[in-house]
Order: C-alpha cells, then structure tokens, then sequence
C-alpha cells in the first residue's frame, strides 16, 4: 500500500499506511489487468463478480488463509468501481443467500462495508454532470467557453442525443440487443459530451493540462516494474496498468473502462437500504 520507500525513492518518505492496520488483498480484475494473465472471457461487469467470487471461494478453502475468514471484509474500489463495487457485493449477498439456503455449497463471504473512490455509478448522472460542471465547476468557475457549452447542452439534451441514447440503453436491459445499443450509446456520449468538456484539461484534476499532468505522480508503476518486486510479490508477468485487451472485451457490450452506457445505481441503491455501511467520496477537482 505504500510503495515510496527510502529504497526506492529516498526522499519521498510517507509512513500512514492502510496496510500498518488491515490485512490488503488486490484484485487485478479483469484477466489481463496488473499482475494477471490468462485466457479472458470476462466482457462486462456482471460477467467478472462470478471469477471473484471463485478466487474468494479458493482462498479460503486453502488451510493458510483460512484464518482470515472470520475477520471483518470491507470492500474497497476506485473509479469503475463504481460499477464493481455494487455488481461484486450483490452478487456475494446472493451466493452467501444460496449457501444458507443448501442450494449451494461453499464458504460465505459476508462484506461489512463498500468503499468506492471516485466511482462511476450511473451514465446519465454523470453525462449531465460533464455539462453542469464545464458551466460551473464550484470553486473553480467556469470551465470552458460559451459556444462549447452551448453544444454540450444541445449533444446531451437534443432527440437522439446522449440522453436519449443512455435512456435506451437502459430500456434495453440485458437483451441481446443491448450491446449494440449501449456501445452506441457509450460511443456518442464520450465524443459529443465527455471530450468537449474536459477540453484540453487533466480529466482526473482540472487544475491541470491534460497532456502535461504532474500530479499524482506514479512511483506506483516504477516500483511494481523493479524485477526483485514482482519475485517478492509472486507475479509471473509485468505488470500493466491500463491493459488494452480487457478493454475491447468490455467495450463489445458497451461496458467499457472510460465511461459506461449502463448504469449500477438501482444495485448500489439496494445495498445502501440493506444497511451496508458505505463510503463514497470524489475530489472537488476532478471532472470524470
């Protein structure tokens, strides 16, 4: 959880870590991402939860982790885990369901709270906040000029526009026409709205140009790259952040790492009225 250290980078020395109070698993999900390799199926959110699910099961079968089972399991995303966070504890609430019930055998994973950073929860409130934000970013005022602006609200509000085209995608489900439909969709919402809204500022953080952003730096990649690194930590290949190959699998359905036509309030909505302790929170000055 914290690689800057006085072997790595001298200078830049930062003691708070998650990891000094809670044992940290990451999930390189999909196959592909990070660390992980191996053949990938995986094309959309729903079909990755069962391949997490399974990597739990296996976990926790095993003599060595066993012991960790009945600690406390708080689930933690960032950005499409906004789509991963409520696909991923849905679908554990509804094993666990199986198991109690003797339809399934297996070990619970019981989740004790969601945690999710800068999440992507739902197109259509996050496409309209790509309009309301480039009129008038709080604090920060208006980010681009009157004409783009203009084109933002006829490209989001016109017949047939991104609203309208997120709105079909939604009617369509899971049909087997929603691929098509989603992908459309995804596809015009990104260049008609998204694009002309960050402009030529860092999506992540508007303080900055995009093609020149300083912060945060990624001491991160550097030192998941080290070769004693990845023997320490049992990686067999190199690790990638953003992985291509993934991305097209997700983007045949519409479903893709950048934005996302389909949306995971009603499941994120659902957990919250369980009683799932959550926390969500975003930067003031990120646009995406």
């Amino acid at each position: 959880m914290n690689p800057i250290t006085p072997y790595v980078y001298p200078n830049l020395i930062f003691q708070p870590s998650w990891n000094n109070l809670s044992n940290m698993i990451y999930i390189d999900q999909p196959i592909g991402t990070g660390f992980s390799h191996g053949q990938d199926t995986v094309n959309s959110t729903a079909s990755a939860a069962p391949f997490v699910w399974k990597a739990f099961q296996i976990l926790f079968e095993s003599s060595e982790f066993a012991a960790y089972q009945s600690r406390e399991f708080i689930f933690t995303t960032e950005s499409y885990g906004g789509h991963y966070g409520p696909s991923f504890v849905t679908y554990f609430d509804q094993q666990n369901a199986l198991i109690q019930s003797g339809a399934l055998v297996g070990e619970e994973i019981v989740v004790s709270a969601l945690m999710i950073n800068n999440g992507w929860y739902d197109p259509l409130i996050q496409n309209q906040a790509y309009v309301d934000f480039a009129t008038n970013a709080p604090g920060y005022g208006q980010l681009q000029t009157n004409q783009v602006i203009k084109k933002l609200n006829d490209s989001y509000y016109k017949r047939g526009g991104c609203k309208d085209q997120e709105e079909a995608c939604y009617a369509a489900g899971d049909t087997a026409a929603s691929n098509k439909i989603c992908m459309e969709a995804d596809n015009f919402c990104i260049e008609n709205v998204f694009v002309p809204a960050v402009g030529d500022r860092d999506s992540d953080d508007l303080r900055q140009n995009g093609s020149t952003p300083l912060f945060p730096p990624e001491y991160y990649v550097d030192f998941l790259g080290q070769a004693s690194v990845r023997h320490l930590i049992g990686a067999e290949v190199a690790y990638h952040e953003c992985a291509n190959a993934p991305n097209a699998l997700f983007s045949t359905t519409g479903d893709v790492r950048l934005d996302d036509a389909r949306t995971w309030l009603p499941q994120l909505g659902a957990l919250a009225d369980s009683g799932l302790k959550i926390l969500i929170w975003a930067g003031d000055a990120d646009i995406k």
